[in-house]
């Protein structure tokens, strides 16, 4: 991250703030990078044997202000260059002489050709002091911010921020990753504080942090700083699809999320069917996904991926001009109407929502096209409509109750952080929200972090 072949950052600018935007920007280049490479998900256009990441104006204006000048700055200075790519267009990248990689001089290798480099370490106590002055301000922002709309949070926060990653780099590369290198300057980052964030969406509401963001590799490793007692990760096991069986079998719920109430009739036309009593009871006991595992021989990540990719929270769109996934998503259409016909034909009602019935849906998930229209995805009305849901239940009710009556906690969205002292009242608050509602409560998963 910190440039090889260029004069110190602080140099380049006026003032120590302007160089820690820099080195923010820079960061955020390894990042891409790091992804793009580990995840083979390249930006449309650009050539997979390229191995840059164009680095989006988009992306920037979320992380530092007068970006121009410093972006100028970055050029003029070797540090990343402006380039046409496979469709024409330009992009900044980062220069490869002077950001990632250092070379590598031998006198066997200087005579070839080719010029070898190692990667260099971005996660040296310099950067990330540079670097961690920004994170922080900016992270006391989002705090801020945050708990305008949920002071209740407070002490979830503060309980994040004594969470702590007790591995070594040794430990990371004997676990079972795509790319450990990266996964240990997470981790280095994690400890240091520079990934700290925290937000609320408007989608589903959910909480967002460096906690929920945290590889679910590393999560085993996480303990308290300042005292050695056992941490438990206590999960909702089939989260989405319970909150989405609960809705079909009771459809009364739809009163914790009141704006969808005008596709109540949708919900309830179906909800004493008996395959969607199935559906519920599969979820609720967890064991939703083990059946269909046995059905169609997948392992879970995969079943996961065709489900929500085709079935749960996909658009209705065939398509047409790729017959690869359209025999898939025919597939994964047959094999959930097979057991399930019920389930998604209320799924199918839901995508068909107009704009003027949920207006806020469409507001929600707008995007801008490539002929510059604007476009509402109405299709996601039961993705958000399960979120908000589980938002409801799990963040709303029982972390908030939880927080009242001084269980220390944090959340991942449908999983929580505590104390094993904290077990057994935690488990108390989280069936009586449930008996309060009359609503069966969903079954519980729950592993022991960094235990001895």
């Amino acid at each position: 991250m910190v440039p090889i072949h260029s004069p110190g950052l602080d140099e380049l600018f006026e003032t120590t703030r302007d160089a820690d935007k820099a080195r923010v920007i820079l960061q955020h280049l390894f990042h891409m990078r790091q992804v793009m490479k580990e995840n083979q998900n390249f930006a449309g256009g650009l050539d997979r044997n390229e191995r840059w990441c164009p680095l989006l104006a988009s992306n920037l204006k979320k992380l530092v202000r007068d970006y121009n000048r410093i972006l100028k700055i970055l050029v003029d200075s070797n540090i990343i260059e402006y380039k046409t790519n496979n469709t024409g267009g330009k992009s900044y990248y980062p220069n490869k002489y002077s950001m990632i990689y250092r070379p590598v001089f031998s006198k066997r290798l200087l005579l070839q050709d080719s010029i070898r480099y190692r990667k260099e370490d971005i996660t040296t106590p310099g950067v990330i002091k540079s670097v961690g002055r920004y994170y922080h301000q900016r992270y006391d922002k989002q705090v801020a911010r945050l708990l305008r709309s949920t002071p209740w949070y407070q002490s979830c926060l503060e309980f994040m921020d004594r969470l702590e990653l007790d591995i070594t780099e040794e430990e990371i590369h004997q676990l079972d990753v795509k790319n450990a290198d990266f996964t240990s300057i997470q981790a280095a980052q994690f400890n240091s504080g520079i990934l700290k964030f925290v937000t609320r969406d408007e989608y589903g509401y959910r909480i967002h942090s460096h906690v929920t963001n945290l590889s679910k590799k590393l999560r085993p490793f996480l303990h308290l700083k300042d005292c050695n007692d056992q941490l438990v990760l206590v999960d909702v096991k089939c989260s989405q699809p319970y909150m989405l069986a609960a809705l079909c079998r009771y459809p009364e719920l739809i009163e914790l999320i009141p704006e969808f109430r005008p596709v109540a009739s949708k919900l309830r036309q179906l909800s004493g069917s008996t395959n969607i009593r199935l559906f519920f009871e599969e979820c609720r006991r967890g064991v939703f996904y083990d059946e269909l595992m046995k059905i169609t021989g997948l392992k879970k990540k995969p079943l996961k991926e065709l489900l929500f990719g085709h079935i749960f929270f996909a658009s209705l769109f065939g398509h047409k001009n790729n017959e690869d996934l359209a025999r898939e998503r025919r597939g994964a259409r047959h094999l959930f109407s097979s057991k399930f016909k019920d389930i998604l034909q209320i799924l199918d009602d839901l995508k068909r929502t107009k704009r003027s019935t949920l207006p806020f849906v469409y507001d929600v998930t707008k995007t801008i096209g490539k002929n510059g229209r604007t476009y509402g995805k109405l299709y996601c009305t039961a993705n958000l409509m399960t979120n908000r849901l589980e938002t409801s239940l799990l963040l709303d009710r029982i972390t908030r109750t939880c927080v009242n009556i001084g269980i220390e906690t944090c959340t991942i969205h449908d999983a929580w952080i505590l104390k094993e002292q904290d077990l057994k009242a935690f488990k108390a608050v989280f069936h009586a929200v449930f008996d309060k509602l009359g609503l069966p409560a969903p079954k519980l998963d729950m592993e022991y972090l960094n235990r001895a």
